[in-house]
């Protein structure tokens, strides 16, 4: 598929879709060209045409579960969550090993989407099985006891998905929550840094922190927090936002003001500058 992407590369569209459908045709049983063609498909939204690819590369590899995962993502693109596990089901059915794992925990993850939590921490249990190690079937399992009132049995996988996947950033956010949903803020609080020690750069821990400090009346490491994230990405309008804020709870209404005031500027079309002004 080489020419495909060259003329991919160059905006020769239509040169790039004769060829993908030039090599189907010649090479029906080479699963390669279907992929890639469907993955350029899948890029432009043409989920169908993407689907009816991968479906005929399904009938040549039927254990692929790359193929499945292919398939999965399709019918999640088209909002068919229902589909989209029905296709999990029929290779978790062939009882193939490679993937199978990673099945599981898809087919938790949409079930955590669709809020059957039950279902999910199921789907967590039989990956544990296979994989006692696995750091997303702990946090999988750890968020669906959270969701259940558990939290002390929460924390004990959460912790464990951070020990074995320090690089991922939900792991820290869920042992937060969990650690404060059982009346431990400020070990919430520490688990958050701790993650940012691995992972400085991370907004959606860096949000986290400020929203506890926040909430714990810690409004000076909130101020500093956000100053620190604003540092890293200066336009970002929800460490404004946070900024903006803290500095009204610190009983600084100009500095704060100027900072809503800002927001409007930069982004006249969002809400939250005019809300935090009023």
């Amino acid at each position: 598929a080489c020419f495909s992407a060259l003329y991919l590369d160059t905006g020769q569209v239509e040169k790039a879709r004769a060829e993908f459908e030039r090599l189907i045709r010649e090479y029906p049983k080479e699963n390669d060209y279907k992929v890639a063609y469907a993955e350029y498909l899948f890029r432009n939204k043409n989920f169908d045409q993407a689907k009816a690819l991968v479906d005929e590369a399904i009938k040549n590899s039927p254990d692929s579960w790359q193929l499945w995962n292919h398939l999965v993502e399709i019918h999640l693109a088209k909002g068919e969550p229902d589909d989209a596990l029905r296709a999990l089901d029929a290779f978790l059915n062939k009882s193939v090993e490679k993937g199978r794992v990673e099945a599981l925990l898809k087919k938790g993850h949409i079930l955590s989407l669709l809020n059957h939590w039950d279902e999910a921490e199921t789907q967590s249990d039989l990956a544990l099985g296979l994989e006692p190690t696995n750091a997303y079937a702990h946090l999988l399992k750890g968020r669906a006891l959270l969701q259940k009132g558990s939290g002390d049995d929460a924390i004990i996988h959460l912790r464990q998905a951070v020990e074995t996947k320090p690089s991922e950033q939900d792991g820290y956010i869920f042992l937060a929550r969990a650690l404060a949903f059982s009346g431990n803020p400020a070990l919430a609080i520490e688990e958050l840094k701790r993650g940012l020690e691995k992972l400085p750069k991370n907004t959606a821990l860096r949000m986290e922190l400020i929203q506890y400090y926040q909430r714990e009346k810690e409004w000076q490491n909130a101020l500093e927090t956000a100053e620190m994230g604003l540092k890293q990405s200066p336009e970002n309008p929800l460490f404004l936002m946070q900024k903006g804020r803290t500095l009204a709870f610190l009983k600084k209404p100009e500095e704060a003001e100027q900072i809503f005031k800002s927001l409007i500027d930069k982004y006249p079309g969002e809400g939250g500058g005019y809300l935090e002004l009023g």
